[in-house]
């Protein structure tokens, strides 16, 4: 679901990009900017921006939360604890050391990491190919 998701938002970018990369090509032909069209190409951009960003984010989110389970087990008191205390506290630490993501299609983990790198590599493509 997150790939097919994450797939379209990035087509629709790239496809409003190109858009927006043109209207500005025309508009310096013409001597005049197709204001309207512009505004609704950016806007609609930004707005696909975001909905890749919500992904990312809670994907951030859930990492760093995960992240947060171990640690807390790890300074939690647990040589006050009985054994069979201590044997669940060590389950818990054992299970948190692999993280939790949230995944593009085990393609990639959707992360603010990835979001910035893809969105920079889709904005440099479109600024070599446009000269």
């Amino acid at each position: 679901m997150a790939l097919m998701q994450f797939m379209l938002s990035s087509l629709v970018m790239c496809c409003l990009g190109y858009m927006v990369v043109t209207t500005i090509s025309n508009a310096q032909d013409a001597k005049s900017i197709d204001s309207q069209t512009l505004l609704k190409a950016v806007m609609f951009y930004m707005a696909a921006m975001v909905e890749a960003f919500i992904f990312c984010f809670c994907g951030e989110y859930l990492t760093a939360k995960s992240k947060m389970i171990g640690d807390a087990a790890y300074t939690s008191l647990w040589y006050d604890l009985t054994h069979e205390q201590n044997k669940f506290i060590l389950l818990i630490m054992l299970r948190s050391q692999k993280r939790l993501t949230i995944t593009a299609g085990k393609i990639m983990d959707l992360s603010l990491e990835k979001f910035s790198s893809v969105r920079f590599q889709y904005y440099v493509k479109s600024i070599l190919n446009f000269r």
